[in-house]
């Protein structure tokens, strides 16, 4: 029987279709990874699929399609990247941060795989338990050894539990898709109820568990299995998943008091448990203590030994995302390199040409509230910096200066831009290029020959018209490689492609920060929580989190109460993580999108052809996120006619 690529279906429906799988396998997918050049356009039945070794590894290969569709579920849809209006609105993820979601065809629907999602969740699980039952068949692949079906088997429970973390993350109450079923079983017995929040949460948990006593504590054949889940990034998606479960959205939320589904029963924790905060902390220190090889990347490539230590600490913060498989990353995802390179050109400063065409649209902004939310040089935020108020004036942010050599290399000598651009922490110049700072690239010959941005209208690096260029004047560069060229000579360029960061050891650090900080008011907790802050800032150039607060902040106590940490936590998140995918599920976990979400997009007047008509606030956008409503997906209301046992996530 031909295998058909299962399309939107209801899981009932899908689940009668338990003889068919996908055929369009990671198609546009390349990367220099073998195991993933070799996946197949089709497979003629699933004998064959598993009649010998070579075929069952394809097949296998066919259930990493979700984790390697890098779409636009994480990197939009909260309000850290922006885009001009011409092209956010026809876009999903500036949709569903405008507040267009709904429940008609919901936005980013990785349930059903539509409205814009990259992956269908349910279709990949589908996939994997077919690989787990007949991988567990020893009649199936007779030539396979022991060894090697444990370990496929393991990566197929992985692929499958991720899934799962990526459903709950946007649902939470799912149905779990533990078997698929017979195709003579009835459609009311495959019409599947959502399970409760804890049952997920421990369902995925144990799946996690089981895969993390078979799979390898690190990839040996580096040169053909990058990219498949060790020992140590399983552990880390199950910290991961224990402290998103024990975060207020879906720890004892008010919000969901009560909800019940059509049995009468609850679907949500009805009390916060802090007990959950100590199962995350257990799990965050397993984690660590299972990655060898894991460390804090820092910059020692072409020219290091030449920069300033500044220059160093900035391309520590471009190179730990852009540097493939560097030595922090826990669970790196093989993006396709057709993908990864229109991050990089979307990212990029524009380049126009004599004659004002543009050599790249730099289609990604960053919104002005987000450039506020860096540190200042001194490690602690702009309204709290008692000198750099003293100098610069919190409230005149938006005014101008013009620069000194002192801040060199970041900044333009004597060059006129705003406030807000000056004395800031190096994550904020790697992370963020704009008018009048400098960017180092490799086609420079040093750190003082970088390109000096001119992003005024019409000049070098500016607007030449009215759309499809940088919206707010401050474009993400933290996702563009140092190997980016071309972007002031020919039309085109080159860059070198890197693997997604899903998880690095800055994030687990950031997380078991947290989850201390949660699971006991206590100082001797709070130190702990302070000692990995400080493993981080150490890494940017940073002084330690009391040591910046007590001589610099307007508040010195804050570190030393646990809502005061709590907030330090979650800003250090902010700027370690930005723009790598996190701040929509951070913000949606810690309630705090109602808060961010709701704001007015702003950004410089990108048309100004001076200093004095460009640094002037321009409202772009409004967001709308509707509380509680807008903080889980709706499910598709096809969905909901077809299955009786579903109920709607609430205010939809």
């Amino acid at each position: 029987m031909k295998l058909k690529f299962l399309n939107i279906y209801t899981i009932a429906e899908r689940l009668l279709l338990n003889v068919f799988c996908c055929a369009s396998l990671l198609a546009g997918m390349s990367s220099c990874n073998a195991f993933l050049d070799i996946v197949p356009d089709d497979v003629a039945n699933l004998d064959h699929a598993f009649s010998n070794k070579y075929e069952a590894e394809r097949f296998l290969f066919s259930c990493y399609k979700g984790m390697t569709s890098l779409g636009n579920q994480s990197l939009f849809g909260a309000d850290d990247i922006w885009a001009d209006d011409t092209y956010y609105s026809s876009v999903s993820g500036f949709k569903l941060a405008s507040g267009g979601q709904n429940i008609s065809d919901p936005l980013l629907s990785i349930w059903t795989g539509s409205g814009g999602a990259s992956f269908h969740a349910y279709n990949n699980i589908y996939n994997c338990n077919i690989f787990i039952e007949r991988a567990s068949d020893l009649s199936q692949i007779p030539d396979l050894d022991e060894f090697t079906r444990k370990q496929w088997i393991a990566e197929a429970k992985f692929l499958k539990a991720y899934y799962h973390y990526c459903l709950f993350r946007m649902y939470g109450p799912i149905p779990v898709l533990d078997k698929n079923y017979e195709v003579q079983a009835s459609m009311e017995n495959l019409s599947m109820k959502r399970e409760p929040v804890d049952d997920v949460v421990n369902y995925i948990s144990n799946l996690l568990m089981e895969a993390s006593d078979v799979l390898p504590l690190t990839i040996l054949n580096t040169s053909t299995e990058l990219g498949r889940p060790t020992k140590g990034a399983t552990l880390a998606l199950r910290a991961k998943l224990l402290v998103t479960a024990a975060s207020p959205l879906f720890n004892g939320n008010k919000d969901y008091k009560g909800i019940k589904d059509k049995d009468g029963v609850i679907l949500f924790p009805q009390e916060k448990e802090i007990n959950k905060w100590k199962e995350a902390v257990e799990a965050c220190e397993l984690a660590l203590k299972n990655i060898p090889g894991v460390d804090f990347y820092e910059y020692t490539a072409l020219g290091a030994n030449e920069m300033s230590q500044t220059t160093r600490y900035k391309m520590r913060t471009r190179g730990v995302v852009t540097d493939r498989w560097n030595c922090e990353t826990i669970l790196g995802i093989n993006m396709s390199k057709a993908t990864c390179y229109s991050i990089q050109q979307n990212a990029m400063i524009p380049y126009i040409k004599a004659d004002g065409a543009a050599y790249f649209w730099s289609l990604y902004s960053v919104p002005i509230n987000m450039a506020e939310r860096f540190y200042t040089k001194n490690g602690v935020p702009l309204s709290e910096d008692k000198e750099w108020n003293n100098k610069w004036e919190y409230t005149n942010r938006y005014k101008t200066t013009q620069v000194g050599s002192d801040q060199l290399p970041n900044l333009v000598n004597n060059y006129v831009t705003a406030r807000l651009n000056v004395d800031r922490e190096n994550r904020f110049y790697a992370s963020l290029t704009f008018d009048g700072s400098m960017l180092y690239m490799k086609s420079n010959s040093n750190e003082n020959d970088a390109i000096k941005v001119n992003s005024k209208f019409g000049a070098l690096n500016g607007r030449v018209g009215l759309g499809f260029l940088w919206a707010t004047g401050y474009v993400p560069t933290k996702l563009v490689n140092f190997g980016f060229e071309g972007i002031t000579s020919a039309p085109g360029y080159t860059t070198d492609y890197y693997n997604w960061p899903e998880i690095r050891l800055s994030d687990l650090y950031l997380l078991y920060a947290e989850a201390l900080n949660e699971v006991e008011d206590s100082q001797t907790n709070r130190d702990k929580a302070i000692r990995q802050l400080n493993e981080i800032r150490s890494k940017t150039g940073l002084k330690g989190v009391k040591e910046s607060w007590l001589a610099y902040s307007n508040q010195p106590d804050k570190p030393n109460s646990q809502d005061g940490l709590r907030e330090i936590i979650h800003q250090e998140r902010e700027i370690e993580l930005a723009f790598e995918g996190h701040r929509i599920w951070d913000l949606r976990r810690w309630k705090e999108a109602e808060i961010y979400q709701n704001n007015q997009i702003k950004g410089w007047n990108m048309l100004g052809k001076t200093a004095e008509s460009y640094y002037t606030i321009v409202p772009l956008a409004d967001q709308r996120f509707i509380s509680p409503r807008d903080y889980l997906w709706p499910i598709k209301e096809s969905e909901m006619q077809i299955n009786k046992k579903l109920v709607q996530n609430p205010g939809w």
